[in-house]
């Protein structure tokens, strides 16, 4: 996911212009167009190296004001098709945002997921990383030796005469979306374990974004 805050800066520019014409034309054509021209500069750096790429679609923020809910609408259904153009030909594998997120429950405020938001996400996140094993990489498939015993977590599960049933390269390795919206109880039980001490401050640009969580 490297695009969405690219999409608020573009907001910004055009909230800064006082929403002119030129700015619009500046977001919505070029500022889109750049976007989507450097992730898939990104994306084919990544596939070089041999990586297991899954792209997540852009989700569309829960904002109650009616104009920025369709200039958001619109402009990320340009956006969503360009990244699923470069899904394809880079026969990538899709997080599916967009559509995994459905309404006021998935967020906790226009900008920012809920837990059961943030739990769909893990849920299709695990279950890619399920199906793209670390042994399926190509650099470990030519270069065993790479591995470590920490790699051991991602071997096949022996219930067979010691053999798994299924092989990593018995999976299909790229190409698939995930769009599950089902959220397993576990993900929603609270974890002060997992939720670790006060957090710090936040970073600049999202101290910036704070009047789009309030949009």
């Amino acid at each position: 996911s490297a695009s969405g805050n690219n999409l608020l800066a573009l907001l910004n520019d055009m909230v800064s212009a006082n929403w002119s014409v030129r700015s619009l034309h500046a977001a919505l054509w070029e500022g889109l167009r750049r976007t989507a021209a450097l992730y898939r500069e990104v994306v084919s750096k990544l596939r070089d190296s041999g990586c297991h790429i899954a792209m997540c679609t852009v989700y569309r923020p829960n904002f109650s004001d009616l104009f920025f809910k369709s200039l958001a609408t619109v402009a990320l259904r340009v956006h969503n098709g360009r990244l699923e153009a470069i899904c394809e030909d880079f026969d990538c594998s899709v997080l599916d945002l967009a559509n995994i997120l459905e309404g006021d429950e998935d967020f906790a405020n226009p900008l920012e997921l809920s837990t059961n938001g943030g739990a769909k996400v893990v849920e299709n996140i695990a279950a890619f990383v399920g199906d793209h094993p670390v042994l399926a990489l190509r650099r470990y498939q030519h270069n065993p030796h790479l591995l470590s015993t920490e790699d051991d977590a991602f071997l096949p599960i022996p219930d067979v005469f010691g053999f798994g049933v299924k092989c990593c390269s018995t999976r299909r390795q790229s190409g698939r979306v995930y769009s599950n919206r089902v959220v397993t109880s576990d993900l929603k039980q609270l974890n002060l374990k997992l939720a670790g001490g006060p957090l710090g401050r936040p970073l600049v640009f999202s101290e910036e974004q704070h009047c789009w969580r309030e949009a």
